[in-house]
């Protein structure tokens, strides 16, 4: 409810006030129908604020009428009898705002949601008086970096552990103090199985004799290309690549006529084939192996000068077939 205040409202009382509640007469009453009048503002004894509901006229004139007991004496005054000619006030004062306080409702606030967003909002998803405040807060600057935190425990160590059969010849095994060595100090904490001797690996070759198969590879030196010399006339040259991905013809004699076959290529892997024409007539290729998808389209004829080489590349991309290409010619 919102209380209206006649400003600079004077009024004498025209019949004597009881202590209590009532209709009470003044020489005239305010415009407002309710509000605050104070009565003698100025004789601090006499003093009262009290707030009518009501206004009206009787037989002795003018009224105003209290009907609570509770709105004599506010604001810090006290309820009290008032006679004939004490004047009554209805201004803005200070005793209407203490008065005003002392009745005010206080408002109960709450933090709603909390969110983040390019511009600082504030809404108010509740009521005046029971306000739910919502915020929007932009994003701050990088906070600067933690304390860093203590390191962890150290881990277990692992348990390095040499498994003899039986008593062998070709099989030596390290000692418990050779593998601390070669650990360079950090070896894991642990037992260790150990021996002088032990059997002899599985598949590995004995002192004298054996054989090795497939393609091979020494760690530190190039790859050596597999080489192929044809005799004379109409020959076949079996191109195997479990054995090696670089492949030479070279050597052969005068007029050879090559037709090529391939063997244990496998998906995606590449290899080369090198043609050196040599001798005093010049050799062709009768046919290439499977189906090659030349660069290009078309299926490169080899160089007809003595001397000369050309190299070519391929890819296995299927099940007998291939992409093929021109690393160069006429070498």
């Amino acid at each position: 409810m919102v209380t209206q205040i006649q400003n600079f409202y004077i009024a004498k009382i025209t019949r004597n006030w009881s202590a209590t509640t009532g209709d009470f007469n003044v020489s005239v009453k305010p415009t407002t129908t309710s509000g605050w009048i104070t009565v003698s503002p100025n004789n601090s004894t006499l003093r009262e604020i009290v707030k009518f509901s009501a206004t009206g006229t009787n037989t002795y004139g003018d009224f105003i009428t209290i009907s609570n007991i509770s709105d004599r004496g506010v604001g810090g005054t006290n309820a009290q009898t008032h006679t004939i000619g004490e004047e009554a006030r209805m201004n803005i004062t200070a005793e209407h705002w203490k008065e005003l306080n002392d009745n005010a409702v206080a408002p109960n606030i709450t933090i709603g949601t909390v969110t983040g967003g390019p511009t600082a909002i504030v809404t108010n998803s509740g009521t005046p008086v029971n306000a739910v405040f919502n915020f929007t807060l932009p994003k701050g600057d990088q906070g600067n970096p933690g304390t860093p935190g203590t390191n962890g425990t150290n881990g277990t160590g692992a348990t390095v552990v040499t498994t003899i059969s039986s008593p062998g010849s070709d099989l030596n095994v390290p000692s418990e103090k050779a593998l601390r060595t070669e650990l360079d100090g950090k070896q894991p904490v642990g037992s260790y199985a150990t021996s002088t001797q032990g059997t002899k690996a599985d598949n590995a070759l004995p002192k004298t004799g054996g054989t090795m198969t497939g393609k091979e590879t020494l760690a530190g030196h190039d790859e050596v290309a597999k080489t192929y010399t044809p005799a004379t006339g109409s020959q076949t040259v079996a191109l195997d690549c479990s054995v090696n991905n670089i492949h030479v013809v070279s050597g052969h004699a005068s007029g050879t006529a090559i037709t090529f076959t391939i063997a244990n290529a496998t998906n995606s892997q590449p290899f080369i084939v090198s043609i050196l024409q040599g001798g005093t007539t010049v050799s062709t290729i009768s046919g290439w192996f499977a189906t090659i998808r030349w660069a290009g389209g078309s299926v490169p004829i080899l160089t007809a000068t003595l001397n000369k080489r050309d190299t070519f590349g391929f890819i296995r991309t299927g099940a007998n077939t291939y992409d093929g290409f021109i690393i160069g010619q006429n070498c």
